[in-house]
C-alpha cells in the first residue's frame, strides 16, 4: 500500500518486531566480532546530529533480568548491551520521532547515570521524521545518542543482513 511507511510494512509483512530486528542485527555482529561504526553526514542522516561517530564493538546483550540484578535499576529500556571496552549501552526503540519526548530523554538519561561510568543511552529511531530540533538539543545536552533507521540499513549492509 503506497500510503503506508516501508517501516511499518516490513514489521506487518514479516511478522516481526523492530525490538527483535535490531537485536538480531546486533546479535549478527557480536558472532562475526565486528565493530559497530557510524559517521554522521552534515545532514545528520545518521546519528541526528547527535554526535559525530558512534563507534563500540558489541560483546553480548544482557537479559533484563541479569541487568537489574548486576545494575539496580536500569528503567524500562528495549536492549542492554555491554560492549568489549566494558562499556553498558541502554537502547530505546521508537519506530517514530513524533513518540520521543522530554520524558523519554530524562528516562534514559537516568538510567544511564544510575548504572554509573560506562554507561551511554541510545535511542533508535527508526522513522525519525516529525522529531523536533529542540527535542535533539536536549538529547544532546544530556549525552545521549539518536541512531536513526538509515543508520540501521547501513549496519545491516556491512554484514549482509537483510534490510529493506
Amino acid at each position: 500500500q503506497p500510503e503506508r511507511d516501508i517501516y511499518n510494512l516490513l514489521a506487518s509483512k514479516f511478522g516481526i518486531a523492530i525490538e527483535s530486528y535490531i537485536k538480531e542485527l546486533l546479535q549478527e555482529y557480536i558472532m562475526k566480532n565486528l565493530e559497530v561504526k557510524i559517521f554522521d553526514d552534515t545532514d545528520g542522516t545518521y546519528l541526528m546530529g547527535t554526535t559525530d561517530v558512534l563507534e563500540f564493538r558489541p560483546k553480548r546483550i544482557l537479559s533484563k533480568k541479569y541487568a537489574r540484578a548486576k545494575f539496580g535499576s536500569i528503567g524500562d529500556v528495549d536492549l542492554i548491551l555491554e560492549t568489549h571496552s566494558g562499556d553498558i549501552y541502554l537502547i530505546e526503540i521508537k519506530s517514530t520521532g513524533i513518540k520521543l519526548n522530554k520524558r523519554d530523554i530524562r528516562e534514559l538519561e537516568n538510567a544511564t547515570k544510575s548504572i554509573g561510568k560506562g554507561a551511554k543511552g541510545m535511542f533508535i529511531i527508526v522513522e525519525p521524521k516529525g522529531i523536533s530540533y529542540p527535542l535533539v538539543a536536549y538529547a544532546v545536552k544530556k549525552n545521549l545518542i539518536i541512531l536513526t533507521g538509515e543508520a540501521l540499513r547501513l549496519l545491516a549492509k556491512k554484514v549482509n543482513f537483510p534490510h529493506w
